[in-house]
């Protein structure tokens, strides 16, 4: 690993494929200064470009809790969700984010390859040339029973939930 110009450069690693595939849910966040002007519709080129890989557009309207010159307060946050055919994947596109998540993760590669076409299908639209967040995560599903998990996950971490049952109180 080496960092030159402010960039940090990883080495090369060998592509493992496992025998199990854990990962349920797949997601990529992509932060932005703030577009204001997008809250309600979409960019119409955008809509053009994403629309052979994600024909279905849905407007969202939730709410976040934010902090205001009145203190905490309900904000609410429009979001253009953009699905494929079989709606395993799902883009989407705030006033300060663009993001990908699926449920038909099979490796990294497809799921970057993915990110990078609808990175490629926004850009012009996104009126910026830097991200100020990027995130990745992932949801993971043990096939397993509560006594199959031996050797899946740390005794340490699921000690506790062996000796008392979690209560929502």
């Amino acid at each position: 690993m080496e960092v030159s110009d402010g960039i940090l450069r990883l080495d090369p690693v060998k592509h493992e494929r496992f025998r199990r595939n854990t990962i349920h849910q797949a997601f990529c966040e992509l932060r932005f200064p703030s577009l204001p002007d997008i809250e309600n519709d979409p960019p119409r080129d955008l809509v053009k470009r994403v629309r052979p890989t994600f024909p279905h557009h849905e407007h969202v309207v939730g709410a976040n809790i934010g902090i205001t010159d009145k203190g905490l307060e309900q904000v609410p946050q429009g979001t253009h969700r953009f699905l494929s055919r079989d709606r395993r994947w799902n883009a989407w596109l705030r006033k300060s984010s663009i993001g990908l998540e699926t449920s038909s993760y099979t490796d990294f590669d497809g799921f970057i390859s993915q990110v990078r076409s609808l990175l490629e299908a926004a850009q012009p639209s996104l009126d910026t040339d830097f991200f100020t967040r990027i995130g990745l995560r992932y949801v993971n599903l043990l096939p397993a029973t509560p006594g199959d998990v031996q050797g899946w996950v740390n005794n340490q971490i699921v000690g506790p939930l062996r000796e008392r049952p979690l209560r929502i109180r």
